[in-house]
């Protein structure tokens, strides 16, 4: 089990999950077509999160999705797991039992492939925390407008908002205009 957070696109590692950058860059690209209006013009952006943060983003029905599916992919070599954000840089109790959890799922998820199940059914173990890639594109009305608020509150889940900060932020705007 690998659990890490993922380098930016210019390789130094920092605390960031998300890139964005012209089209295409390493963990988040953004293909803009602008140049008419927020109603008019399309932002299409990659982000390598987890299957949690995932699961929030695409229940944006505004923006379309493209998601790597765990049905077809098969994690023989191991899984690769995204570290919260929030995780202490000590290890603690909670992080211990969490990295056990995953160790455990991962061993499940391999026994059932080599026990000849498929991995459609073996993926029934595989955790939240599973590095995952998802493909939104949608107006930047609909980001700014629909998702951008709603992802970056306070009630929204720390590793989204992160990324919807990270999001704005390399795109200029400015995520306190939406609530973050």
């Amino acid at each position: 089990v690998f659990i890490g957070k993922y380098p930016d696109l210019f390789g130094d590692v920092f605390d960031d999950n998300v890139e964005i950058d012209k089209y295409p860059s390493k963990y988040i690209d953004i293909f803009a077509n602008t140049g008419f209006s927020d109603r008019d013009d399309i932002i299409t952006a990659r982000f390598i999160c987890d299957r949690a943060v995932q699961n929030e983003l695409v229940r944006h029905r505004c923006l379309s999705f493209s998601v790597e599916s765990t049905r077809y992919v098969k994690y023989e070599d191991g899984l690769t797991l995204v570290e919260p954000w929030w995780w202490p840089e000590q290890e603690t109790a909670d992080t211990q039992f969490v990295r056990a959890s995953c160790q455990a799922a991962e061993d499940a998820y391999c026994s059932m492939l080599k026990m000849g199940c498929s991995p459609q059914k073996a993926r029934c173990v595989l955790p939240l925390m599973l590095k995952t890639e998802v493909v939104a594109t949608g107006t930047v009305e609909y980001w700014k407008k629909y998702v951008l608020p709603l992802r970056l509150s306070k009630a929204a889940h720390p590793d989204m908002r992160r990324i919807m900060t990270m999001f704005c932020e390399q795109l200029g705007w400015d995520p306190a205009e939406f609530g973050g």
